[in-house]
């Protein structure tokens, strides 16, 4: 009975814990007004909410008895039964009530047919509080005709959240749902007819407290309380994009900003267009962007008036700008660049909604830094004749948007003599390097593109609510580019009449290398690649060439300098070029190396580490050796760190979770990077006594990728470069460091190898039985001693050990590999003749854009063509003399290339001009043009020798526009120079590669087998190894040849054919004289050049022209008649009314003229015009 008894126990216990945790399991489970599909309980839905390409049929089956499931189509409900066909965008939405009598709605997004190329995010809300007449989404002001404040009229001014429910589309997949408040975000815009809206998550109303996704491209964060869904404001039927593209250009100033991101909106299965989705400037945006702790910093938003802290520095700046300590105690209490750069951007832009959108921060013991934001009322045309900058430190007059307390700390800072000429020297020094048309116009351009595709749709949302179209957008567009193509000169002018300076001069300072900014003027935190501009001749600027990429050092100047300071006076009429050089070489290098890597950017923890191993076979004190992440510009000695053969060091931002996850061996641990958050790009270098080069690896990943996973794990082995998501719980799988094979060394003992002491003793054994049988016959002990040395020495040669410069590495230990090479390279190519695309551009999506892709040096060097397919309809037959697409080269990027170069040049300047080739160089990616083979040859294999000496470069693509010729000569080229290639070896190689199509090019044969390899480029053995073909050169022609390869192009169009068959082109110059207004943007699109060109042909280095200069031109928009100058052509006059929305530069473009010579046919002062208005126009 008492076993019985005890039995009964047990099991009542085990019931009452079963319960308790199911109870547990239904509470965290609990629902709420809207729920996802996936909670839905007996009833089962055959599609789960997401995007679809096509039309689906969307059945639901229940067990329930009540429900009801209805289909929400453009604002339409339709029920559902048990089907409903879904053809286009629609909600899925499932009530039932729940055990208390609470209607209960499950949810879900069905985005079908449409194609989006952007996020897509879609809300769901009960429509009669959100839609007119009574919900949120409804606002409009009424002006007061007496000049007061208008009339407010509806709730979106009320800001009260509703509920709603938020499903994030990333990567065309369902990434994060949850219930959360909606209500409307702004100022005076939620009068307009789009209004923002701000999206909260709330965990004690909702249940999670955090949106748990990778929302921003720059950011890594994935979570965020509060995010807005903004329209442009200002700007909402404008650009689009001007808010974002200027935030673009700050954030290069170290201003901070909220980050955007463009998306579709959806709200209730209807499409609401595209809108930014952006960061919010509030508390819990301070504590995640500087790592803070809320009660550990303060903020203040508009004047600032009410804060002590701030009044108390605002008020001491007023009163004691004399001081002679000022400045040092001014930079105590806030961040003078950073102030200066915030105000000389606004005014730059000629925001004048900066008086009142003003936020600043500090933490309770740092320095006043300000964010900039909602800048779509800046770069009204109007402006640039009217001095907003002075204004904003020395008004004359006091309009609405400037008001006292918007300029007055400034006003009080330039009034002390050093401040003022810092002020000066900085602005210039901005307009320099970023604040310039090409860096605003490129991005510009960039966030057009993100946009384009979704463009047509969103002209058209909520039935054409502005009535856009393509041309009212460009119109704007083009505005927007004209104010930031016109402001340097009026910038200019404004800094003269505000400060009493004389005419600015020109400046020019540059490096050798584009790849990094290694230049800064006068301690700027701001450093760039060059310095083209122009400077007050009254405050001569010092500037400094500081390499800030570790794997460089400056040398000198191109004077022979070698200070990297230099005190220069604008207009001296030089040109400085700053040299950097690669650091040398370590002794340490290919024995201290790095490898691995892990990134976590998680909902909880922002984590790394960094491993760096001992390949060698002896100890190393690491004591002069510095780790350095030169992005965050991050330091670390490594210091008391002794590593044995085959030991590892370990350096992390968090050695607690490092402790908790990952299990300790024999390794060192040490911190590094503790307070960083960013780490999706990082830049490592290793250092031995701040000269020479260990090792480095460079680690950028990318957007897509971060969004599907927060652990990133990069190893590197003898086979390459790898990285493959990784969660932290997986970590304890990771070893570090390596058992190192040791090999034998002649001052060893013999006796310290077993096996070679077995075989010493063996042979010894056989030496004596043969002696002995020799002694029988009378040879002599003399015959015994010799056989027995050289038995015992094959014994010794037989041994299985190798020289140390042939072991390789593996995953799991460093071997001996008597014969080391690379038979695969990354993409899987194990043949230099192999192609991944094929002549029509067909093959691995991930080379798109290419056409006979091949490998030339393995994980290092390929070649190939451009494969410009979208415009074989426009143009036939002559659609592949161009370069790559943008999105062949994006797609180039992705998998790990850094640069490409086109051979030719053919319709370069056209598709890439400077703005565009900018943007690709700020996103990591350089291309270039260089068609003259010979000019460019040393440069290339001084960057190819580089690349292999750095294990932090990417790859590089060689390309013409066919895959064949030039690009096969540059690569036999490398063959012979790196690879010990022969020239008749070359020759075969280039023959072969050309897939039949060789005949002919005689010119080309013949510069292959002259080349005679430099002696100041070569490969070490290893890399050899690493990155030469190891298959066998005797190529066979046909083997390669497709009928593809015979088709496409007729014999005569091909590249590089001898002399005596090329055509020559006479280009005809027309002289053309600057006038007023005119810009190098504004005269190369007049005469239908690129900008780039017109600079090329006049040897222009910057952006600067004067009024008179004379400038040689392409007339190919035929302004002039055939064998007419232009001194000499004659004028007609035209009378033209001005209708709304007419512009000076529009009628420019629309009669061949100049925005200057309507003016001054008219004497207009500037460039207002009225509707009715009657101009002349002279031509």
């Amino acid at each position: 009975m008492f076993k019985i008894w005890v039995n009964h126990l047990f099991l009542s216990f085990f019931i009452v814990m079963f319960q308790l945790h199911v109870l547990g399991q239904t509470k965290n489970k609990e629902l709420f007004h809207f729920n996802s599909l996936s909670q839905v309980e007996g009833i089962t839905i055959s599609h789960a909410a997401g995007i679809y390409n096509q039309p689906i049929r969307l059945v639901v089956r229940s067990q329930k008895k009540a429900f009801k499931a209805i289909l929400i189509t453009n604002g339409n409900e339709q029920k559902i039964d048990s089907f409903a066909d879904i053809k286009q965008p629609s909600i899925l939405q499932i009530t039932y009530q729940d055990s208390s009598g609470q209607p209960r709605h499950f949810v879900g997004s069905y985005i079908v047919d449409q194609g989006h190329e952007l996020p897509v995010v879609s809300l769901v809300v009960d429509a009669p509080k959100f839609f007119p007449p009574e919900g949120i989404y409804t606002g409009y002001a009424i002006p007061d005709t007496a000049g007061g404040e208008p009339t407010l009229v509806g709730n979106a001014w009320k800001k009260r959240p509703i509920t709603g429910f938020a499903q994030f589309f990333f990567n065309q997949k369902l990434q994060e749902e949850l219930e959360l408040d909606i209500k409307t975000y702004g100022g005076m815009t939620l009068g307009w007819k789009e209004k923002s809206l701000q999206l909260s998550a709330r965990k004690n109303l909702h249940g999670q407290g955090k949106i748990h996704l990778k929302l921003f491209k720059n950011l890594p964060f994935r979570s965020y309380q509060h995010v807005v869904l903004r329209t442009s404001g200002n700007d909402q039927n404008k650009t689009r994009v001007k808010d974002m593209s200027i935030s673009e250009v700050a954030a290069e100033l170290n201003i901070m900003t909220k980050d955007s991101r463009p998306v579709v909106l959806y709200i209730n299965g209807t499409y609401w267009g595209i809108h930014n989705l952006r960061e919010k400037a509030n508390s819990d945006y301070y504590a995640y962007r500087n790592h803070w702790e809320k009660e550990n910093f303060e903020e203040v938003q508009g004047s600032g008036l009410r804060n002590k802290s701030y009044m108390s520095t605002y008020q001491w700046i007023k009163n004691h700008n004399q001081d002679s300590d000022f400045i040092s105690k001014v930079k105590d209490s806030i961040d003078v660049e950073n102030f200066m750069n915030f105000n000389i951007i606004q005014t730059y832009i000629s925001n004048m909604d900066y008086r009142g959108n003003i936020r600043f921060y500090k933490s309770k013991t740092g320095k006043w830094r300000w964010v900039l934001y909602d800048t779509d009322l800046g770069c009204g045309l109007d402006f640039l004749n009217r001095n907003f900058i002075r204004d904003k430190t020395f008004p004359v007059n006091q309009y609405w948007y400037n008001p006292p307390y918007s300029y007055t700390m400034l006003k009080s800072l330039l009034s002390n003599d050093s401040l003022k000429e810092y002020f000066v020297q900085h602005y210039c020094y901005l307009m320099a390097t970023y604040l310039t048309p090409d860096n605003f116009i490129a991005k510009i351009d960039k966030n057009n593109q993100a946009i384009a595709s979704e463009l047509d749709r969103h002209f058209m949302r909520r039935n054409h609510l502005y009535g856009e179209t393509h041309r009212s957008w460009n119109s704007h567009v083009n505005l927007f580019k004209k104010y930031m193509n016109q402001r340097p000169a009026s910038a200019y002018k404004h800094l003269m009449e505000t400060f009493d300076l004389s005419q600015p001069a020109p400046v020019y300072i540059a490096q050798n290398y584009n790849h990094f900014k290694g230049l800064t003027i006068n301690q700027s935190q701001i450093f760039s690649s060059s310095i083209d501009g122009n400077f007050f001749k009254e405050y001569p600027i010092r500037v400094n060439a500081n390499a800030m990429n570790h794997l460089y050092e400056f040398s000198q100047w191109q004077d022979g300098y070698t200070s990297p300071y230099r005190d220069i006076i604008p207009g001296d009429g030089e040109r400085y070029i700053a040299k950097f050089t690669h650091k040398k070489i370590s002794p340490l290098n290919q024995k201290i190396k790095i490898d691995k890597c892990y990134k976590h950017m998680g909902k909880k923890h922002v984590f790394m580490f960094l491993s760096l191993i001992n390949l060698s076979q002896d100890t190393i004190d690491l004591k002069n050796v510095t780790v350095y992440e030169d992005i965050s510009q991050s330091i670390k000695s490594l210091e008391g760190v002794i590593l044995k053969p085959g030991q590892a060091v370990v350096l992390t931002n968090d050695t607690s979770i490092f402790n908790a996850n990952i299990l300790r061996d024999t390794f060192y641990l040490m911190s590094f990077m503790e307070k960083e958050r960013y780490f999706a790009n990082t830049r490592f270098v290793l250092v031995e006594n701040n000269k020479f080069w260990v090792d480095s690896l460079n680690i950028s990943l990318s957007d897509s990728l971060l969004i599907e996973h927060a652990g990133i794990y990069t190893y590197i082995d003898s086979s390459g470069i790898h990285t493959i998501p990784m969660k932290i719980g997986e970590l304890n799988t990771i070893k570090f460091g390596k058992k190192i094979i040791m090999e034998n060394r002649s001052k060893e003992s013999i006796f310290s190898n077993s096996r070679l002491f077995i075989g010493l003793i063996s042979g010894g054994l056989i030496c004596l039985i043969i002696g002995l049988f020799y002694s029988k016959r009378k040879k002599g002990m003399a015959s015994l001693i010799l056989i027995f040395i050289i038995s015992t020495g094959a014994s010794a040669q037989n041994s299985d050990e190798t020289p140390s410069d042939l072991i390789s590495q593996t995953n799991d230990s460093i071997k001996v590999d008597s014969n080391v090479k690379v038979i695969k390279d990354q993409f899987g190519l194990s043949s230099i003749q192999t192609r991944v695309i094929d002549n029509k551009g067909r093959g691995d999506n991930r080379f798109y854009g290419t056409r006979n892709f091949r490998v030339v040096l393995y994980d290092l060097v390929y070649r190939g063509g451009g494969n410009n397919l979208h415009l074989k309809d426009t143009i036939p037959r002559y659609y592949l003399l161009n370069p790559m697409p943008l999105s062949g080269l994006r797609q180039l990027q992705n998998v790990g290339f850094d640069k490409a170069v086109y051979l030719y040049s053919k319709n370069f300047d056209y598709w890439y001009p400077p703005t565009r080739l900018d943007s690709l160089s700020e996103s990591g990616f350089d291309y270039v043009c260089e068609s003259n083979l010979s000019q460019y040859l040393d440069d290339y294999l001084a960057d190819v020798m580089r690349r292999a000496n750095d294990t932090s470069a990417g790859l590089m693509y060689v390309h013409c526009w066919n895959g064949w010729h030039q690009s096969g000569l540059i690569s036999a080229y490398t063959l012979m120079q790196f690879c010990d290639y022969t020239n008749a070896q070359a020759v075969k190689y280039w023959e072969t590669c050309t897939d039949g199509n060789h005949r002919g090019f005689n010119k080309v044969i013949t510069r292959i087998k002259e080349y005679v390899p430099s002696k100041k480029y070569y490969f070490t053995q290893e890399q050899k190894n690493r990155h030469c073909p190891c298959e066998d050169k005797n190529f066979s022609v046909s083997s390669t040849q497709s009928n593809d390869d015979k088709v496409n192009l007729k014999t005569d169009e091909m590249m590089e054919k001898s002399s005596s068959q090329q055509s020559s082109i006479n280009t005809t110059y027309r002289e053309h004289k600057v006038k007023s207004g005119e810009s190098l943007g504004v005269i190369s699109e007049y005469y239908g050049m690129g900008l780039s060109e017109l600079k090329r042909i006049n040897r222009i280095r910057g952006t600067t022209i004067y009024i008179g200069q004379t400038l040689k031109v392409i007339d190919r928009k035929k302004r002039y008649k055939e064998g007419e100058s232009t001194s000499k052509s004659t004028s007609s006059v035209t009378r033209h009314v001005v209708k709304s929305g007419d512009t000076l530069y529009d009628l420019s473009l629309r009669y061949k003229t100049t925005v200057a010579a309507i003016q001054k046919a008219n004497g207009l002062k500037n460039t207002i015009i009225y509707p009715g208005q009657t101009l002349k126009i002279v031509r």
